[in-house]
């Protein structure tokens, strides 16, 4: 396969090179578990602890426009904001995450959106009202004071980036500085940790390391005058690596006067520790010192909820599988203790969900992986999943580390109580591959116990618990909690978080048994008798809650229906100038009230600007960013330190399910910026957008019209209608429309047609609106989206997980279940798919039919001579794996073979392009990797040809 890898027009995407119909093969890993023996003993010695570590438990990560939503669910539906963040912190009736994380924002794209930067210029007062992440953090304290906070960067803005690239820190530590200040100064509390390096730099030990950045901050950071009262009891994390726990490890060895200043060690998605993290702790060990905390400071949240599993996969029931609930839950046991790496132990204390709760729009990058769900702040919608129960199995039955004591509260690690084996997989264990899984933990002061147990496996697990050395607790009564999938004739959750025993051990010892695919708690704690509710009751979805955001919708940004918050500010203010229902992709809009424009480049000094028509506009949306402040990318996975993004600012809203309608809003060009040459200026509107993309909108339909009053349409990127707007005045407010109506997409201005389109594909038929601009200081008032009359807007979306499988096609036909009424009937695989699909569930099956009698070609079929028959030559620069092959614009491939008829096939999706296709040297058609989504089929075909040699290129 040829897989394009940037956006040129001729780019060729997933090109699978056949001459035969094949079917999409899905060949699916099975393992067998390796337990020998199910029946284990083990004993609780309460003088059997981790004297180092101590445990820390789950926390949440808000970064990447994961939590902007929330900022909506706390305006529109405060009650049921308020029931997410008590399922998310409370430490007895909800997960009782006890660690938030947050962006430090650089407006830039660090996955899934933007987060704004707290300052854009170095003059500028910190604001922390932008975007949602310092509101989450004091939202959460709010509910649980001993919750820990930490800031960490992605990537930068501009101002801080070029001093850093001339060697002068400066910048960046005021950025920092200025930051935490105004983090007290708003919500009033303390970070309590500072991630100190750039996210995911380090990776699989490149030792990429800011050295001269470490040792600046805590260099300077000691001579605040307030460094007694205000930062001393920061905590420094370092390196938040990929997979690399090295090279931060041998930075603070190889530099004696870091090794003190760094607190914490941090890495994402890995179960290694290094010899270098080894050596390390040993040198502190030997040397008389506290070892560093190991986090894991970033971790996958459970993927497709456990309704859609119990569908398509209920062997696991509902819960067990790849990144279910049991196997997420198992990982803060594996990070701490696996038998797969016995020479350089891990030990990580802490795992943060990356993230917690998904409050941003379905179909972006990395979405979904949650606890909850919340894309729906219109209705205020939102879904707990069984993660929220998996997590209570943990964190409702420890203790938390009590801030206004001296002492460490946090409980230990009963080390011989504590396992868990297993091969490893993307960052924890497979499912059934492990024999056992358990953790045990002790109050230090009362001598209280918990064990974890986690059963990824189809085995039924039985322990015999001694224990000793209690402090009198051996014989406590013994509290037994389990969450399992549903028995036959029950809802999905009826089995969630319940207390199924009580024990008292005789002579301090027990048995317990663990169900496939569960989890089972045993804790001394009676939580029950002292906490109203603490038990889940059952509580199914209904989804006839979720219902579609009604059309039409206007927005004028004025807001005059929301009252003043308790410190007397209004919508606008208390928001950071953060629009409604509004989730950046790129660039930063933000409402403003006045039209101003910047003093002089450099300065966040600003003075008014005199618009036409200045009365009829209040409150106006306004693009931030101007070329000049371009944030520095997060460019730790590809490209270059500081660049940056050639995509341009867009922003997303509203509902997925939106089919035909009218998009329109007034629009006042930035003239008093100067353009940069590559930077054009320009409004936009997008429509139908579905699913994350890479260019100046994330919709696969827009419209723009530029400063010089040209215009285009444009289909995934591709223009296909342009024009210019006569006598077009650019200093003038206008009106831009752009209307999808079933496959026809008109554009207007000033209320005029001035150019339509129709797609004979009908590629995408649903989905949201895209907002767009250049890099310039676009003004936009009254947005306005209404259905067409006579055309229906709403539409009904269903996974390919709300069905289920059906021996027969009558029993399928029969099937009344108005939520779940897909019915595949024959061989179908279910399929944990990427975020281009829909939840990320996919089913698929093959077929021999229709039958072909040609030749197979793959990719993989290739030859250095031109002309061999039935094999692929390769003229470009191309890479390839065993699944695919990609080139760049201009590169091509050719196929020479025998018979009168050739098939192509590649995968289309949005981010690919299209290929000329010659036959014989004579250009004869197209092939079209194009799709909203990313799906196999044939690109290109030609039959009927004449019985000889042929030659089939594409460029």
């Amino acid at each position: 396969m040829i897989k394009g890898i940037n956006n040129f027009t001729k780019t060729i995407g997933f090109i699978a090179i056949f001459i035969t119909v094949m079917g999409t093969f899905v060949f699916l890993a099975t393992y067998e578990s390796n337990a020998e023996d199910i029946t284990k003993s083990i004993t609780i010695d309460g003088n059997d602890v981790d004297e180092f570590n101590r445990f820390k438990g789950f926390g949440a990560v808000s970064a990447n426009n994961t939590s902007r939503l929330l900022v909506d669910y706390k305006e529109e539906h405060p009650e049921k904001y308020w029931e997410i963040m008590n399922q998310l912190f409370n430490k007895n009736t909800g997960a009782g995450l006890t660690h938030v994380k947050v962006e430090l924002g650089g407006d830039v794209n660090s996955s899934s959106g933007t987060e704004p930067a707290t300052m854009r210029y170095a003059d500028e007062a910190a604001n922390v009202l932008r975007g949602a992440g310092f509101e989450f953090a004091a939202d959460a304290k709010s509910i649980n004071p001993d919750i820990t906070t930490e800031i960490l960067r992605w990537g930068e803005p501009r101002f801080s980036w070029n001093g850093v690239a001339n060697g002068d820190y400066e910048n960046r530590y005021q950025w920092y500085k200025q930051t935490i200040d105004a983090v007290y100064d708003e919500y009033g509390f303390k970070l309590d940790y500072v991630g100190i390096s750039q996210n995911e730099r380090a990776i699989n030990g490149n030792h990429k390391v800011e050295v001269d950045w470490l040792k600046y901050f805590t260099t300077e950071i000691k001579n605040e005058p307030n460094y007694a009262t205000d930062y001393e009891h920061i905590k420094l994390v370092a390196a938040d690596g990929y997979r690399d726990t090295q090279s931060i490890s041998r930075v603070l060895l190889d530099n004696p006067d870091l090794i003190d200043e760094i607190d914490v060690i941090s890495a994402h998605y890995d179960l290694n520790g290094s010899p270098e993290l080894t050596q390390l702790q040993n040198k502190l060990k030997d040397e008389g010192k506290q070892t560093k905390e190991v986090w894991v400071s970033e971790g996958v949240a459970p993927m497709i909820n456990a309704r859609y599993r119990e569908n398509m996969q209920p062997y696991y029931n509902g819960l067990g599988g790849t990144v279910g609930v049991v196997d997420v839950i198992s990982r803060i046991i594996s990070v701490y203790s696996w038998t797969g790496e016995t020479q350089n132990p891990l030990h990580a204390v802490s795992f943060d969900f990356q993230p917690s709760v998904a409050a941003f729009y379905q179909g972006a990058q990395y979405n979904p992986k949650h606890l909850i769900s919340a894309f729906d702040p219109w209705s205020g919608f939102y879904e707990k999943d069984a993660g929220i129960q998996g997590v209570r199995h943990v964190m409702n039955f420890v203790g938390y580390d009590d801030h206004t004591t001296p002492e460490n509260e946090r409980w230990l690690y009963v080390k011989g109580a504590t396992f868990s084996d297993g091969s490893e997989g993307d960052g924890g264990v497979q499912a059934d591959t492990s024999t056992h899984n358990y953790m045990t933990l002790k109050d230090p002061e009362t001598s209280d116990y918990t064990t974890v147990f986690t059963n990824n496996t189809n085995d039924t697990r039985k322990y015999t618990i001694n224990t000793e050395n209690l402090d009198g607790k051996e014989n406590a009564k013994v509290y037994v909690w389990e969450t399992r999938g549903a028995d036959e004739g029950q809802a999905y959750d009826a089995n969630w978080f319940k207390n199924v025993n009580v024990i008292t051990p005789e002579n301090g010892e027990y048995e317990v048994q663990v169900e496939p695919y569960s989890i089972v708690t045993i804790s001394t704690l009676d939580k029950q008798s002292e906490v109203e509710g603490f038990e889940y009751e059952s509580d199914p979805i209904d989804l006839s809650e979720d219902t579609i955001m009604s059309l039409p919708y206007t927005d004028d940004f004025e807001y005059d229906e929301y009252s003043v918050d308790d410190n007397g500010r209004d919508y606008v203010a208390r928001r950071g100038g953060t629009p409604r229902y509004t989730t950046d992709q790129i660039g930063a809009f933000e409402v403003v009230t006045e039209a101003t424009k910047q003093v002089e480049n450099g300065s966040s000094e600003r003075t008014k600007l005199n618009i036409p028509d200045q009365a009829a506009h209040g409150n106006m949306l306004q693009q931030k960013m101007t070329p000049d402040i371009i944030g520095a990318e997060w460019s730790v996975w590809g490209g270059s330190d500081g660049s940056a993004t050639n995509v341009n600012p867009n922003t997303i809203l509203g509902d997925f399910r939106w089919v035909n309608y009218k998009v329109s809003y007034d629009f006042l060009l930035d003239t008093h910026t100067s353009e940069v040459s590559g930077r054009s200026n320009y409004a936009l509107i997008g429509v139908r957008q579905v699913k994350a993309g890479s260019s100046d909108s994330a919709a696969p339909y827009n419209a723009r019209v530029y400063v010089d009053g040209s215009y285009e349409i444009l289909k995934f990127d591709s223009v296909v209608a342009q024009g210019t707007v006569n006598d077009f005045e650019n200093t003038a407010w206008h009106n831009l429309a752009f209307e999808a109506k079933e496959n026809v997409f008109t554009l207007y201005l000033d209320g005029e047609v001035i150019d339509t389109y129709t797609d004979d594909a009908s590629a995408v038929m649903a989905g949201r609106v895209a907002l767009g601009s250049g890099y310039y200081e676009t003004l936009i008032d009254n947005l306005s989206i209404e259905p067409i009359e006579g055309y229906s807007y709403q539409s009904v979306k269903y996974d390919n997980a709300q069905g289920k499988v059906y021996d027969t096609e009558d029993e399928a036909l029969n099937n009344a279940d108005i939520w779940n009424p897909i019915g595949y009937v024959g061989d179908w695989d279910f399929i944990q798919a990427g975020y281009g699909h829909y939840n990320r569930t996919q089913m698929t099956t093959s077929s021999d039919y229709p039958v072909w009698n040609g030749i197979t070609v793959e990719h993989t079929d290739t030859t250095t001579e031109q002309g061999t028959l039935n094999k692929v030559f390769y003229s470009g620069s191309w890479g390839s794996n065993s699944g695919n092959a990609w080139g760049n614009d201009g590169d091509s491939f050719e196929i020479t073979f025998k018979g009168n008829e050739i098939r192509l096939f590649g995968e289309a999706n949005s981010g690919n392009g299209t290929a000329d296709v010659y036959l014989d040297g004579e250009l004869v058609g197209e092939a079209n990797y194009l799709n909203n989504s990313s799906v196999v089929k044939m690109v290109f075909s030609a039959d009927n040809l004449e019985e000889k040699e042929h030659t089939l290129k594409v460029v």
